[in-house]
């Protein structure tokens, strides 16, 4: 059975109950709504609560944190038990999707080296690694990655624009070869 993925906007106090239960998140410093919204100040913001099989199974938040052009991905989690589902991609493509509707040009995030399916994930879907900050061992260290969204969306249209075009074609010489055989049997 293929998984029913649905993504939702969600409030922070929503998120926060998913968030508790990923322990990637264990040594995060917020840890109540009212840390998270003075973490994003009074930033543009995303948040989402992705739904496998009707059951929360993983979130997003991500704020203007830069101000450059550019929508960060804070944080971004999948409970254990709906891994490897395509839950982490469906959130991450809406996300996408609202920041080029809000104007934003690239997805920024950090990620630590010790995250190896979230490393594998960004190069996957073509974003960049601009910087390493070093920690006190190489599986803290952290991986500053971005993915320029704007051209990418461009080219999705493009790419729906040409497929409509060639099909119209299509259809228009099937109609006219149609046309010809006609009047050459008559």
């Amino acid at each position: 059975m293929n998984p029913s993925i649905h993504i939702v906007p969600a409030s922070l106090k929503d998120i926060l109950l998913l968030v508790e239960q990923v322990e990637e998140f264990a040594e995060a410093g917020e840890r109540t709504e009212e840390e998270y919204r003075n973490k994003i100040g009074n930033a543009k913001f995303l948040c989402l609560i992705g739904y496998l099989n009707k059951k929360p199974a993983g979130f997003f938040i991500g704020y203007d944190r830069y101000q450059d052009g550019s929508f960060y991905c804070w944080r971004v989690g999948v409970l254990p038990a709906f891994r490897r589902k395509g839950l982490l991609r469906s959130l991450m493509h809406y996300a996408e999707k609202w920041s080029v509707d809000q104007g934003f040009q690239k997805i920024k995030l950090i990620t630590r080296n010790s995250r190896r399916p979230m490393l594998s994930y960004l190069i996957t879907e073509n974003y960049h690694f601009t910087e390493i900050i070093l920690k006190e061992t190489i599986d803290d260290n952290r991986i500053r990655a971005e993915k320029q969204i704007i051209a990418e969306s461009h080219n999705r249209t493009l790419e729906a624009t040409l497929v409509a075009q060639t099909v119209k074609r299509a259809t228009a010489m099937t109609a006219i070869d149609r046309k010809e055989k006609y009047s050459v049997a008559h």
